[in-house]
């Protein structure tokens, strides 16, 4: 048992007490989800609730947001603030770990089961609201969808211990079925299966709960024996190294992990009784799809051949040139497949079931030592020897020709899921720049530098009162320059593949660090070679400039326009900027990309002007902070290098990186309110609408989270109004429902924007403190509020419209349309 082993071993549990993680806040910011509006319409199905139901649930539904809102502001922020305040002398990347006093984690281990009765607390009620609305017959059901939420709920915080422990433990069988298409009467064939399972799981998680809460208190017993509070991280390092010591814990853990390991196999047990009894309730195609789904994920690398060869069998089958005799004889040998392994599969199940109801923590070290490995092994083997043989006989019945085009397809597949990956999947999202970004970019890999789009020329040319005469040959100009952009484009593209090639000339590809380098050389290269085209560019442009016309607002225009390039290559840099995002933001770039046209002669020098005296402010705070981006990248390539440093050598490292990222934040600060005044001051120049634009779109720009909002309905509204199907008494009630949705969708939205705008005057700091948790928490539950209020409005509207009338609108019934998108492409594909 490794050193770092035995300390995480020890203190893993205090770690999750104490140390928040985003990765568990899906939809809202707490480690339990609430039950969502998306969750209720697959509710009232199953409930076949009439649509007067429906509207009464959505009112308790809105009613019990309003609660988990009042937790979140009471007993939850209490829980995270205990928690940072004891996060802060844990930290782990400057290898600091101070045990709190017992109390504390005491009172913190109390705060977080008070957390978890309210969230009970607030479910029950709104489970008992609704069953106030149901008949009898309906009873069984809100039984069942209420022990399906227990699950779900346990499943986020108590089953993730237990799984660590037992994969099987965590299986999620429902999850399983719910991917699986079956008919209603099938799935009605199995939900008494489900209705004891879930009501045994949560039986079982009432048990792990207090069995984690004793486990805990032994913990902490043998902190205070073994004297870890007094020590440093170094100390308790060098303890940890001794085998006397790693042997100890190992008694503790193989003595005290018992109770959990007992409930941690009694789940698991459960789940694979209860896939025993759904496996022969499902139609042949659905049990083998359940049974693919089971084995690989809680009995990992058993039976992966088996699932490969009887999905390449099927494309065997599904050969044009194969004919029914053939069909037929492949049939004969996958159906003998499926039986042979439906016999072994129980054999592996119950021999891996064995070995993991216990396992001491040299059995988790090296699973070699247990004493049913060797059965395990046996039977994946003869899994592998099914599988070969089964392949064989097909081959033999496959000509060729048809054996060669079935292993051609399996070459292409392959080659077509590593190109995907390769270009970086479906791509990914970033932040749109109105003032001056440009979708001229590449794909992955390609030119880092976004080109002028001819609009933001054009904008360019009105601020410097070009006559509509030039305009055709501002086009000309501009379609030369895109033209010698695109191919620099290609170049670049061509010249960054040219250099990773030389650098496997070199002894390989190297480490990423060494492909940034050199691909960050070539950028430089070519960013220098586009400036110098947009320097012709320039050129060309200021002989169009009107008489009189000071040259200088050239050179204004051109500077803003490079800046916000800098500024956009910062923010997207890394997270060092990511608290800050206004500071990233070129207010001069904004306010060119507004349109001049309104601004007399004299409103438009004096703006700029001040876009001069913008510049001038904050030309010494960019080139620092520059200065300081580089020296912050500079330590943190050490520190994250995976290089090995001596403890207190890593301790100064981390103690100078805070220190970098604290001034990078001092300066990104100085740089936002520099914008705010700024802004204020041009403001006041413009006339009203020009200043409320400018306004939006520097809003827009620093804090495009707060306005990308997938779930919005606007449109959705107007299509529902625009229906001719609908009758003036039902277009005055959606009308209605709209101006109310508006109201409160702008009161979210500008509560959002303020706490933005906070957050952003705060220097960020890892571990965050509790000032930034408590924004990033709130943050997280007004955007979640403003999402629900979406989804009322959605299901509302649906509500009123019915089915038939509701698939017309566009993404009103987006599961339907995607149903129905489907059953479309299916159709095509049997044409």
């Amino acid at each position: 048992m490794n050193v770092r082993l035995s300390a995480l071993a020890l203190l893993a549990l205090l770690a999750v007490l104490v140390m928040p993680s985003r990765t568990l806040a899906q939809r809202f910011p707490f480690f339990v989800q609430p039950i969502s509006v998306k969750d209720l319409k697959p509710m009232a199905d199953e409930l076949k609730l009439s649509p007067d139901q429906v509207e009464a649930m959505i009112g308790f539904h809105e009613t019990y947001g309003q609660d988990f809102t009042r937790l979140q502001e009471g007993e939850l922020d209490d829980l995270i603030d205990q928690g940072m305040a004891v996060a802060k002398d844990m930290n782990w990347m400057a290898r600091q770990m101070d045990i709190p006093p017992r109390r504390e984690i005491e009172s913190i281990i109390k705060a977080a089961e008070a957390v978890w009765t309210a969230f009970e607390r607030i479910d029950n009620r709104f489970f008992s609201q609704l069953r106030g609305l149901l008949h009898e017959e309906q009873f069984a059901a809100i039984e069942r969808i209420q022990n399906r939420r227990r699950v779900e709920s346990y499943r986020s915080v108590h089953l993730r211990l237990a799984e660590s422990l037992n994969d099987g433990a965590g299986a999620n069988i429902v999850s399983m079925l719910n991917r699986l298409e079956l008919s209603e009467l099938e799935r009605e064939s199995i939900n008494e299966s489900l209705q004891a399972y879930e009501r045994d799981i949560v039986k079982q998680c009432r048990r792990l709960q207090k069995r984690i809460l004793d486990a805990t208190a032994i913990v902490l017993d043998e902190v205070d024996r073994q004297g870890f509070r007094d020590m440093d991280m170094m100390e308790m390092m060098t303890y940890m190294s001794v085998p006397e010591h790693q042997d100890q814990l190992k008694g503790l853990f193989d003595v005290h992990s018992v109770p959990i390991q007992e409930v941690a196999a009694k789940l698991s047990e459960i789940n694979w009784e209860t896939y025993r009894k759904i496996y022969p309730l499902l139609p042949a195609d659905a049990a083998m799809d359940l049974q693919q789904r089971y084995f690989r994920e809680v009995y990992r690398g058993t039976s992966d051949q088996i699932f490969a060869i009887r999905a390449w069998i099927k494309r065997a089958m599904d050969l044009p040139s194969v004919d029914p005799a053939q069909k037929a004889q492949m049939q004969a040998v996958l159906d003998e497949l499926n039986s042979d392994f439906e016999s072994l599969s129980v054999k592996i199940a119950k021999a891996i079931e064995a070995k993991r109801t216990y396992r001491t923590m040299a059995v988790m070290e090296d699973s070699d030592l247990s004493e049913h490995q060797p059965d395990v092994d046996r039977y994946s083997e003869r899994a592998d020897d099914l599988a070969t043989k089964a392949e064989g006989r097909v081959r033999m019945l496959l000509t060729e020709q048809q054996e060669e085009l079935l292993d051609g397809e399996e070459v292409e597949k392959s080659e077509n899921n590593w190109s995907r990956w390769a270009r970086g999947g479906g791509g990914s999202r970033s932040r749109s720049r109105g003032s001056g970004g440009s979708s001229r970019r590449g794909s992955w890999g390609g030119f880092p530098v976004a080109a002028m789009e001819m609009d933001r020329v054009n904008r360019f040319a009105l601020w410097v009162g070009v006559p509509d005469a030039d305009m055709p040959m501002i086009e000309v100009i501009h379609a030369g320059y895109m033209s010698d952009y695109d191919t620099m484009s290609e170049a670049y593209e061509t010249a960054v593949q040219e250099a990773y090639d030389a650098m496997e000339d070199d002894g390989g590809r190297g480490r990423w660090m060494k492909r940034r380098t050199v691909r960050n050389e070539v950028t430089d290269l070519y960013r220098e070679k586009l400036l110098a085209r947009e320097d012709a560019f320039f050129e060309e442009f200021e002989v169009l400039l009107p008489d009189g016309t000071d040259p200088e607002i050239i050179g204004t225009i051109r500077r803003a326009q490079d800046r916000d390039r800098l500024r956009s290559g910062q923010q997207q840099s890394g997270w060092a900027l990511r608290q800050n995002p206004e500071s990233t933001i070129d207010l001069a770039s904004i306010l060119l990309s507004v349109d001049p046209v309104e601004l007399d002669k004299k409103d438009r020098l004096q703006l700029v002007g001040l876009i001069a005296d913008y510049e001038e402010q904050i030309s010494a705070d960019l080139d620092l902070l520059n200065e300081q981006l580089e020296k912050l990248e500079s330590i943190q390539g050490r520190l994250w290098s995976g290089e090995e440093y001596e403890q207190d050598i890593r301790g100064k490292m981390e103690s100078l990186r805070q220190k970098r990222q604290k001034q990078v934040g001092e300066t990104a600060i100085r740089l936002t309110v520099l914008n705010r005044d700024a802004l204020e001051s041009m403001i006041e120049v413009l006339p009203d609408d020009t200043g409320w634009y400018l306004q939006e779109e520097y809003d827009k720009n620093a804090f495009s989270e707060v306005f990308n909002d997938s779930t919005a309905v606007d449109d959705v509204i107007a299509e529902s109004i625009a229906l001719e199907s609908v009758s003036p008494a039902e277009r005055q009630t959606i009308e209605t429902m709209a101006m109310d949705h508006r109201m409160k969708y702008r009161e979210l939205t500008n509560q959002m924007l303020e706490l933005a705008k906070t957050r952003a005057a705060i220097v960020a700091s890892w571990p965050p403190n509790e000032e930034m948790m408590d924004g990033w928490m709130k943050f997280e539950q007004l955007e979640y509020d403003r999402g629900e209020l979406n989804g009322r409005t959605r299901a509302r509207l649906q509500l009123l419209l019915g089915d038939e009338r509701a698939i017309e609108v566009s993404g009103l019934m987006p599961e339907m349309e995607e149903m129905l998108e489907d059953e479309s492409e299916l159709s095509v594909e049997v044409k």
